[in-house]
């Protein structure tokens, strides 16, 4: 917070009971609000100076103050290798999921993806309180029932996702059963969620690779109000304490109102002792394999092969072909080496295989 120009500020205080937290004289009201949490903590985000923060700090009630944090967004066959079936045991004794509501925070949703067709869909519980915010309104049905968006209090940003993230963790949740999935021709099958029947509220809090801790806040204080049964997070911040996590303090928030809360151990391993959302009232799943792979097969010049995987694997493609095999990390950059974008000589590369660090 010791800046020169206003930071943005989450304060757990006691605003909804002690009326002399009011936006310090120093700072105009209209820059300095962000949010002002009922549900998940009962404080506010505001973007105040130092001297602002002082004043504060003075405020009968005042319980604790820090700055935003980033967080961080982490991710067909799992309900198959879990041994779930439509004629018996855990999956249709459970209804699919059926009646639930599960509140996504993530980076949006693709309203028109197959796996959020409501087709056969009861209608949400008459509970629920949210809304839809997709472009045109009438883009939710009985499957995607509500829709919102948060980016540091600007006034209606879109719930479209644009990256994919979100629409892969609510299809993953809670995704509708499509038959003939595939992709490039490779695992042909019925995709679904592990609660296909259950309902999807969607609440965006991410636009672009990282996020904002006021914004997740802001979804999760949306999504308790909203009526949700389960809060989905496959998102996080790096470890702190958990009186300083957003993650921590929306899962608890959400327990205290009978949702039970569910969040991902992260991308930060493989290192020991690297974890996230490791609050012991929030699910946290962990990062696992599955008894399938995409397998492609590289055939060196001395007869050895190796495993990998690769989706692209075209019809036509001649196994026969024997390619010269290059190295892009060899003396170049860090962005050569992971093949980013833009980052390899087309007269380097063309017409060759590529080996990359895993």
């Amino acid at each position: 917070m010791c800046k020169s120009k206003p930071a943005p500020l989450i304060s757990p205080s006691n605003t909804r009971t002690n009326p002399s937290f009011q936006t310090p004289p120093s700072t105009p009201a209209s820059r300095a609000s962000i949010y002002s949490y009922r549900h998940a903590i009962s404080g506010f985000a505001a973007k105040l100076t130092p001297q602002d923060l002082l004043a504060v700090r003075a405020k009968n009630g005042f319980l604790l103050a820090h700055s935003d944090d980033k967080t961080f967004l982490f991710t067909t066959y799992t309900p198959v290798f879990l041994a779930l079936k439509h004629w018996g045991g855990l999956w249709p004794e459970s209804s699919h999921g059926e009646g639930i509501i599960i509140g996504v925070i993530d980076a949006g949703i693709h309203p028109n993806h197959p796996s959020f067709d409501g087709t056969g869909m009861a209608e949400p519980p008459i509970k629920w309180r949210g809304r839809c915010g997709l472009p045109p309104p009438d883009s939710c049905n009985n499957k995607l029932i509500g829709a919102a968006a948060f980016e540091q209090g600007r006034r209606k940003p879109s719930p479209v996702d644009n990256s994919g993230h979100g629409t892969a963790t609510a299809s993953i949740s809670a995704g509708s059963f499509v038959r003939g999935a595939e992709v490039l021709g490779n695992a042909k099958g019925t995709a679904s969620g592990t609660a296909p029947r259950a309902h999807l509220a969607i609440y965006r809090a991410y636009f672009g690779d990282q996020g904002s801790a006021v914004d997740l806040l802001a979804a999760a204080d949306q999504a308790i109000s909203d009526g949700v049964d389960v809060l989905s997070m496959s998102i996080g911040q790096e470890p702190k304490p958990l009186y300083e996590s957003s993650v921590a303090m929306a899962s608890f928030s959400a327990i205290r109102n009978n949702i039970f809360p569910c969040s991902a151990a992260g991308n930060f391993g493989p290192m020991p002792s690297i974890l996230s959302n490791d609050a012991p009232w929030c699910l946290t799943v962990g990062a696992t394999t599955v008894d399938r792979r995409i397998r492609s097969t590289v055939r060196l010049g001395n007869g050895m092969e190796m495993d990998g995987e690769s989706a692209f694997q075209p019809d036509n493609f001649d196994s026969n072909l024997m390619l010269p095999l290059v190295f892009p990390g060899d003396r170049g950059s860090p962005e050569a080496l992971n093949c980013q974008t833009g980052s390899l000589r087309r007269s380097a590369v063309a017409g060759k295989d590529r080996t990359l660090r895993d």
